[in-house]
């Protein structure tokens, strides 16, 4: 195997590993913020669809662009498994931030999680490989072409396979769906060892003087494998930020990330090959410490009352005070008409519901504030097919208890019809052939 000379190992910058994790911990503060934007955009969309649009776009622009430069900084100045685990400080930064602005609750079991996410983030940096190898060609070549990288690959595409063609067929809301998600962004966003190996190539051409690297496959390739993994891991990100609680859903993604940037900057790249026993084992305690602050996050999911466990969908905002006090004159709760108990006349309906009621007729979690601004679905036949497909663009949707005598047969939407007085805050609806009402 060639390795680089020590004297040239020497030439690089070790002292300097600390601005590498400066940077991470800077491009940890803009993921969240992105990340915050994009699910912000999620909850304006009916409200203020211009806001929603441009949060949309601002929040993505910084996922996909900003945090992935400031990623490729700070990995040219320490080892990947140095760098990664202080991702993971997203999920503290989203625990100070979502309460504030997006109203999410931050609960014992979140801040927990948060406490020792970031705990074991930091001891994995503290006992991890706080050197770097010259990554020359020859280097490369060597550490790239072994079995155990072709077998990191298999397990990684069986793992990716199991999340797309199986986790994911679970319904839109479920815990299931939620996981899988965040758990493939943030596996393939720990595969950040195409991006290391590109920036290390660029320094060790200016270091060497040397373009021959250039004249090779591998940087071409490297470079498009980093590619490869940022825009598709922002693909299951953004999905996942539409359906799901920033907090779970940010939790999610940086756990697996963490996992998988480790494991990837150790088996593929082999960054703690040189380390001794004693440090591999603390650093993989540290590792393991991160995993159990997600398992501490996902129990308080589970068990909280906005969990996608106990039937609320994790989109809709349970304690939301105002909406409650909106709700009042909106017709009866949509937990009424399959043999769930109706409330009394005044008395606000639930903020959110999540069933699979009689006939397959499926309704989706609402808020009354969504009753009141986003679109919802109607109909007056008596077995009612499912009110809308996963594929749809609506998301918040509900089947009412008792829809208005009339419907007028019309795809244009200029045809109002009054509803009745009893019906309260809502004035008018604009009906369409799909059944569809805009508020």
């Amino acid at each position: 195997m060639t390795t680089p000379a020590p004297e040239v190992e020497s030439e690089k910058l070790p002292s300097l590993w600390y601005v590498g994790i400066g940077l991470e911990i800077f491009s940890s503060m803009c993921g969240t913020a992105g990340k915050i934007f994009v699910r912000l955009s999620s909850l304006q969309k009916h409200k203020h669809p211009l806001l929603s649009k441009c949060l949309f776009r601002v929040g993505l622009f910084t996922n996909t662009v900003v945090g992935p430069l400031i990623d490729v900084s700070a990995y040219s100045f320490a080892p990947q498994s140095l760098v990664a685990p202080f991702g993971g400080l997203d999920v503290v930064w989203n625990a100070l931030l979502a309460p504030f602005i997006l109203e999410e609750k931050l609960t014992r079991h979140r801040a927990v999680g948060s406490l020792l996410v970031m705990l074991g983030s930091i001891g994995s940096a503290c006992f991890g490989n706080q050197e770097d190898p010259l990554y020359t060609i020859e280097y490369i070549e060597a550490t790239l072409f072994n079995e155990r990288v072709l077998i990191y690959f298999i397990v990684f595409l069986l793992w990716y396979f199991f999340n797309q063609f199986f986790l994911m067929t679970w319904p839109m809301g479920s815990l299931i769906k939620g996981l899988s998600y965040g758990w493939t962004a943030g596996s393939l966003a720990g595969n950040m060892w195409c991006t290391k190996l590109a920036i290390e190539l660029v320094q060790t051409s200016i270091i060497q003087e040397d373009p021959e690297p250039w004249k090779t496959w591998i940087p071409y390739a490297a470079l498009l494998g980093a590619a490869f993994f940022a825009v598709v891991n922002a693909f299951f990100l953004t999905r996942g930020l539409q359906h799901y609680e920033a907090f779970f859903m940010i939790t999610t993604v940086e756990g697996s990330m963490i996992l998988s940037a480790s494991l990837s900057g150790a088996i593929v790249l082999r960054d703690v090959y040189t380390l001794p026993a004693w440090r591999i084992s603390l650093y993989s305690l540290s590792v393991l410490v991160v995993i159990l602050g997600m398992i501490v996050v996902f129990r308080g999911e589970a068990s909280s009352k906005s969990s996608l466990l106990s039937g609320s969908a994790s989109i809709a905002a349970v304690d939301q005070p105002k909406a409650v006090e909106k709700a009042h004159g909106i017709p009866p709760s949509p937990q009424g008409s399959y043999g769930r108990p109706q409330q009394s006349p005044g008395v606000p309906p639930s903020p959110t519901t999540s069933v699979t009621s009689l006939d397959g007729c499926r309704l989706r979690a609402i808020s009354s504030e969504d009753i009141e601004n986003g679109v919802i679905v109607i109909t007056t036949h008596g077995q009612a097919q499912p009110t809308i497909e996963e594929s749809d663009e609506v998301e918040e949707c509900i089947k009412l208890d008792h829809p208005p005598p009339k419907k007028s047969k019309s795809d244009a939407k200029t045809d109002q019809t009054p509803l009745t007085e009893a019906q309260g805050l809502i004035n008018t609806v604009t009906y369409t052939d799909s059944g569809l009402i805009q508020l």
